[in-house]
């Protein structure tokens, strides 16, 4: 899991909607053999840092989708 946290003007468009932080969770290979696991451990990762963060809004995008 890495954070970002949104302070330049690169993501000025981001920045400009209201958005801080954007919480990179990396989705488990498919060949993984817990697949299931890993990804929910993913999500829970997240969740916990948004918590400790105080994010008052999170949304998730489709996590392993090559997007």
């Amino acid at each position: 899991m890495f954070l970002c946290i949104i302070l330049n003007s690169a993501e000025g468009q981001l920045l400009n909607r209201g958005t801080r932080y954007v919480i990179h969770a990396v989705a488990p290979h498919p060949n993984d053999t817990d697949f299931e696991g890993t990804l929910a451990d993913a999500v829970f990762n997240t969740m916990k840092e948004a918590e400790h963060l105080k994010v008052k809004s999170l949304a998730f995008p489709a996590i392993g989708s090559g997007m």
